[in-house]
């Protein structure tokens, strides 16, 4: 997810569900941060995998994301509890059954790391996580994805992500 030096910690991952139109589907949330000190390079970042294939007419278009000739418009919203902001997410086929969608940011771009470290600041126990991505293909339905988060999962990433969110 986010590439860092070999000392990083691990991504916390969360378990919660997705929705396309009408299928509901597990989802995996990654949150990570990486870095070793206050001038220290790294990044702060999120990604969220949700399961492909079959046919799903009207779906989700994930190819429209995929690689660097896919979509970096903004149609990613991030909201945790009353923290809400618009991030363009990146996306790979993880293999041909995972698709990855990512919103990051890197230390040295201080704008972009206050913006998504707002979001993910705001995550504490019995507030929700929720990824709205909206198509980047006319005529497509959007897909949403939510994580509620217990004591356990809000203590994780609080850990985690102390080195980023300051």
């Amino acid at each position: 997810m986010v590439a860092g030096p070999a000392s990083a910690a691990a991504p916390v991952t969360l378990t919660g569900q997705a929705r396309i139109g009408l299928t509901t589907m597990p989802a995996r949330f990654a949150v990570q941060c990486t870095a070793s000190g206050p001038n220290a390079t790294g990044a702060l970042g999120i990604a969220l995998s949700v399961p492909v294939g079959g046919d799903q007419p009207g779906g989700f278009d994930f190819d429209a994301f995929e690689g660097p000739t896919g979509s970096r418009r903004v149609l990613t919203t991030l909201t945790v509890g009353g923290a809400r902001q618009r991030f363009a997410a990146s996306g790979s086929y993880a293999n041909a059954r995972v698709f990855t969608l990512a919103v990051s940011a890197a230390r040295t771009d201080a704008a972009a790391m206050a913006k998504l470290a707002g979001v993910l600041r705001a995550t504490k126990a019995g507030t929700t996580l929720m990824w709205q991505q909206e198509s980047a293909t006319a005529g497509r339905v959007g897909l949403s994805a939510r994580v509620e988060l217990g004591p356990l999962e809000a203590r994780r990433l609080s850990t985690a992500l102390k080195g980023c969110l300051g």
